[in-house]
């Protein structure tokens, strides 16, 4: 008689915790990529990045020669295969003509994890007063 072996064990949800890392490391990888200009770098963290938002973003990119981004009181919120992080993001652009613009936003990401990784799937600003 042949026996059948066992089903493999299915592999183990990540708890909470890391999920929320793993999400804190997104917000990183995000921030970092608007750091170093490099659209290549948040179309990977933001592969649904496109249109108007995409296009922006790489004008900023081609008439800055820095970009420095600071993100506060970020709180993170998981639910299965969805996450959300909200943050205080404060975005300043010093422009290769000399202007330096600061931007100060409430800002809302979406996310969704696509097997072993989280993605960016929108962010949203609101005016910070």
């Amino acid at each position: 008689m042949t026996r059948t072996p066992p089903p493999a064990p299915a592999l183990p949800a990540s708890s909470p915790r890391a999920a929320e890392d793993e999400i804190r490391d997104l917000v990183r990888r995000y921030e970092q990529a608007l750091e170093a200009r490099n659209i290549d770098s948040l179309k990977r963290a933001w592969p649904s990045l496109q249109g108007t938002q995409e296009a922006a973003i790489r004008q900023d990119f081609s008439n800055s020669r820095r970009i420095d981004v600071d993100i506060d009181e970020l709180a993170v919120t998981v639910s299965g295969a969805a996450a959300t992080a909200t943050f205080i993001r404060r975005y300043q652009v010093s422009t290769v003509d000399g202007q330096r613009l600061v931007t100060n936003s409430r800002t809302t990401m979406s996310a969704r994890r696509a097997g072993n990784d989280w993605l960016i799937e929108r962010v949203r600003f609101e005016a910070f007063r």
